[in-house]
């Protein structure tokens, strides 16, 4: 638990900041637009199991290891991605945020077109700097979509499962292993023995999803209310 819950909120940061930033250079361009934001939808179209095992080639040196050679190349140590518990919890957290982020930014995107215009000429008149803009007059307009954005976001690597297979071999020797992982071993390793116990686990899986997500429908629901 500790794991998955340490994955969920180290990720749903990155993606609500570098989702942000992406967003708002994308929402930049003209002309190619449509074609930046297809070159970065290709790793949120890509099966989630073929995407992490292509990843986890750039780290591997059976496969070339591009990533990996850099490393080593810099610090003159090679890392053991795959044997190490935090050097592979890294690689699955930025397996999660590379597949992710497009959604994250397409979203905010969205949001950042439906804010109005006026808002941002009057705060550059009143001589507000480009990070005041952001964080004073755009980050408030679009609260609700960067929580919508944080809800989903929590669900799905919460439910973190799959890429772990490729990424992370040894998840249960390196503390590595997620609970939806862990739910699984237990109720279909050993020909569905132990389905109870990994049914109840599924129950509390269910019951942290609520808790974790609690303070963000408050405040849409919150917003909702007011409008």
């Amino acid at each position: 638990m500790l794991f998955t819950v340490g994955l969920t909120l180290a990720v749903a940061a990155m993606l609500l900041v570098g989702g942000y930033l992406l967003a708002v250079l994308v929402n930049r361009l003209e002309r190619t637009k449509p074609w930046v934001l297809g070159i970065l939808l290709i790793s949120y179209v890509v099966p989630n199991v073929v995407g992490a095992t292509m990843f986890s080639w750039l780290f591997d040196a059976n496969f070339g290891g591009v990533v990996n050679h850099l490393v080593t190349l810099v610090t003159g140590q090679e890392v053991l991605w795959f044997t190490e518990p935090w050097p592979n919890r890294l690689i699955v957290a930025l397996n999660t945020v590379w597949f992710m982020l497009p959604f994250a930014m397409l979203v905010i995107i969205a949001g950042l077109q439906g804010v109005p215009g006026e808002l941002v000429e009057a705060a550059r008149i009143d001589g507000a700097s480009t990070v005041r803009t952001h964080w004073h007059v755009i980050i408030p307009s679009i609260r609700g979509v960067l929580g919508f954005v944080a809800i989903i976001s929590i669900m799905d690597v919460l439910r973190t499962f799959d890429q772990l297979i490729p990424l992370s071999p040894q998840a249960v020797q390196l503390g590595n292993e997620s609970i939806m992982l862990y739910i699984f071993n237990v109720a279909f390793q050993d020909g569905g023995q132990q389905l109870g116990l990994g049914s109840a686990a599924n129950v509390l899986l269910i019951m942290l999803i609520v808790v974790m997500l609690f303070p963000f429908i408050r405040g849409i629901a919150k917003e909702a209310r007011q409008a």
